[in-house]
């Protein structure tokens, strides 16, 4: 029960928690400085870096993690920007040129940058482990519908449903292994091989036509120089049958296995089922809106999927944008609501910028480390080092500052 309820309190904790360090910051920013509220912010921050180490440790070798260590992680994010909000009158009284400092404000800017440069940290590290660890389905411009489990009636909708959207448009059909059917495929200086059964249009498919079609006779799709003439199919019914076999380099490095033509496999006494239908993008360049179109045609009812390589999520950036305008925003009202400002806009806004974007740094790239193990044996081993994204980091420390003075001196003009 745990473990279903912890991701989606995670989801929620992250949601909640900008809101929350922004109240507290803003509360502490408020205070007076005095020695023991400084020497309060001082134990968050602290608290917070502890926590975020110790998670870092924890998962530095790439052990698994958990999601449990993913919100201690949290945590100790939100302990350490937290913390930065008693520093906020501690600037106003030991930086030059800072006095009239509005706290409020000052404290949901620092706290608005750190949160940006912590999401930005954190999602570029996760993306670069992401597309380090991304398999492709096949050659770049595939459409694969996945048939696994379906009858003959699914598959004549689907077909009709591809033909709709992609008339005179050759679809190939890809069969696998039968689910109740054990059978294994074994070959010369090969390791485990993943099995291809079809006909002629999915050996070309297979092969981006370099190997001829038998169909007594099996292809191993493989890199190695040294290629078996012969591949062993092993099955708990009976003993292992060898079959002969030619070798052909495959079309896409994922698409490494055995083919075995469909008359070849039903002589050895096994029925293969559907796995999926594919457009080869040697016939056909599927765009991006034609498999939308097919996949809502299908109503969800099977996965369709275009091979366009590794794409990027790009949900954080409006977070990010959102940050970013509330950062810029709680930089400029002051000059909204006083009439005169002893001191000039940008200079509080480059000081709890510079202060939030070290807090966010430092706090990121600790909290990519949890955020980027492998959370099962099956995922890829972390990428090391991260990409730090410092030219996106300095831009916004040097802008926001300089925008807000901008906007404060055409505020004054008109």
């Amino acid at each position: 029960m745990i473990e279903m309820l912890a991701p989606a309190l995670l989801v929620v904790w992250l949601m909640v928690l900008p809101i929350a360090l922004m109240l507290g910051s803003v509360v502490l920013a408020l205070c007076e400085g005095r020695r023991w509220q400084v020497a309060l912010g001082a134990v968050l921050v602290t608290a917070g870096t502890a926590t975020l180490a110790l998670t870092a440790w924890f998962t530095r070798e790439g052990d698994h993690t958990s999601w449990f260590v993913l919100f201690v992680a949290v945590v100790g994010a939100g302990l350490l920007l937290l913390g930065m909000g008693p520093f906020v009158p501690w600037f106003q009284r030991r930086i030059p040129g800072v006095r009239d400092l509005n706290r409020a404000t000052a404290g949901i800017t620092m706290t608005a940058t750190a949160l940006v440069v912590m999401i930005t940290v954190v999602a570029t590290a996760g993306i670069a482990q992401d597309r380090a660890g991304y398999t492709p389905n096949g050659p770049m411009g595939t459409l694969t519908v996945s048939m696994l489990g379906f009858g003959q009636a699914d598959e004549q909708a689907a077909r009709a449903a591809m033909q709709s959207e992609l008339p005179g448009v050759p679809i190939i059909r890809g069969e696998r292994a039968s689910s109740e059917d054990v059978v294994d495929f074994a070959a010369k200086d090969e390791g485990p091989m993943a099995e291809y059964i079809g006909d002629q249009a999915f050996l070309r498919y297979l092969t981006g036509n370099k190997a001829v079609y038998d169909p007594q006779k099996a292809v191993l799709l493989t890199t190695n120089p040294r290629r078996p003439s012969a591949v062993e199919v092993s099955a708990a019914s009976g003993p292992p049958i060898t079959v002969p076999a030619t070798a052909a380099t495959p079309s896409h490095p994922v698409l490494t296995g055995v083919f075995i033509p469909t008359p070849l496999y039903r002589s050895l006494g096994h029925i293969p089922e559907l796995g999926q239908l594919i457009v080869d993008p040697a016939t056909r360049r599927i765009t991006p809106a034609e498999a939308r179109r097919i996949d809502n045609r299908l109503d969800g009812l099977v996965s369709v999927h275009l091979e366009q390589g590794y794409q990027p999520p790009t949900a954080w950036l409006y977070v990010v944008a959102a940050l970013a305008a509330l950062a810029l925003g709680a930089a400029v009202w002051p000059s909204f609501t006083s009439r005169r400002l002893l001191t000039p806009i940008g200079r509080p806004a480059a000081v709890a910028t510079a202060a939030g974007a070290l807090a966010g740094g430092g706090g990121g790239w600790l909290l990519a480390w949890p955020f980027t193990a492998p959370g099962s044996w099956d995922d890829p081993a972390r990428v090391i080092p991260f990409e730090v994204p410092w030219l996106p980091m300095l831009a916004l420390t040097a802008t926001l500052p300089l925008l807000a003075a901008s906007i404060a001196a055409a505020r004054r003009t008109f």
